[in-house]
């Protein structure tokens, strides 16, 4: 059986070898039957719900901590399941991405087929040949109608309305909705997203019902955390 007070007596005793917070995480895992923490992942926000519970804050950086000391103390298996663009300067998760001309920077900027008159052999974007609702050959001035036999799509291009200029990738830039800093992937910070799971050692022990106190402090001065 899951003995709850022993646990608490021994914690107590051994304060210097176990950190309390993992304790009750460990009791919280056991006592829902579950041997995973997995991460809640939201437009703007990556969360551990059972984790911000048991350390009772809403901090990402904070529960970020908590995990690599969860990591580092062996207890926990771990697996990198997304890394998530944070701003540089407030750390936030909510994140534009914008695309922009690679020669005069502005954001008005286009994607464009292009396409292939069958009859002049004109080639150009579809829209140098728009004209109102039609299609009109700026060489030979004829309309294209039917597509694969007036005209063929070979590609596709972006184009900047503002220096007109073409080419076939726009430079990507982020944005932070939070303080509207704009930076590139050089700059961003990467916050890297785990899976934790319950190491066999520790879940063996709760399964068995021997959750014995010395087998986490083992663990962890077996990898240095005290």
């Amino acid at each position: 059986m899951w003995c709850d007070s022993t646990l608490r007596q021994l914690v107590k005793e051994k304060k210097e070898e176990i950190d309390e917070r993992t304790y009750k995480l460990i009791e919280r895992l056991v006592k829902n039957g579950i041997i995973e923490v997995s991460p809640i992942i939201e437009v703007g926000k990556v969360s551990y719900p059972i984790i911000e519970e048991v350390l009772e804050i809403k901090s990402f950086d904070k529960v970020n901590e908590f995990i690599n000391i969860l990591i580092k103390s062996g207890m926990f298996e771990h697996k990198l399941i997304d890394k998530a663009i944070r701003c540089p300067r407030c750390g936030s998760f909510s994140i534009l991405v914008k695309y922009y001309c690679p020669y005069c920077g502005s954001i008005d900027i286009d994607r464009n087929s292009i396409i292939s008159h069958t009859m002049c052999g004109e080639i150009s974007s579809i829209s140098n040949f728009r004209k109102g609702e039609k299609l009109i050959c700026p060489r030979c001035g004829r309309e294209l109608v039917n597509p694969e036999i007036d005209y063929k799509i070979i590609g596709e291009v972006f184009e900047c309305n503002n220096c007109k200029r073409r080419f076939d990738m726009p430079a990507i830039m982020h944005k932070c909705a939070t303080d509207g800093m704009t930076f590139s992937y050089r700059e961003a910070k990467y916050a890297p997203i785990y899976l934790l799971t319950l190491s066999e050692e520790v879940f063996k022990s709760v399964v068995k019902g021997k959750y014995v106190i010395s087998i986490i402090s083992n663990i962890l001065r077996e990898n240095d955390f005290q």
